[in-house]
């Protein structure tokens, strides 16, 4: 679970949202994801929307590669697509 502020003066948005792993063997996990953004003054206008996203993690003692599909929306609106990909290392003291 995640909430975070976005501070930007009058442009502030806060971003909360919700996600899952499933582990299926040591290198490999399903992600799911769910998020949505909710505008903290008029200024921003309509930067608002859910963004729901699937996808795999490839990762070892140290390094995680996230690859996924997200899409964004509205209500009335047309969905949008976007592949997704993270890398990461971790090192130990």
């Amino acid at each position: 679970m995640v909430s975070t502020v976005a501070l930007a003066g009058p442009a502030s948005i806060w971003f909360s949202g919700a996600g899952a792993s499933l582990r299926l063997s040591r290198l490999l996990s399903l992600l799911g994801e769910m998020d949505t953004a909710v505008p903290l003054d008029e200024v921003v206008g309509q930067a608002n929307g859910v963004l729901g996203g699937l996808g795999v993690r490839l990762s070892g003692a140290r390094w995680g590669v996230d690859l996924a599909w997200l899409v964004a929306g509205k209500a009335h609106e047309k969905p949008a697509g976007l592949p997704w990909l993270v890398a990461s290392y971790r090192f130990l003291p």
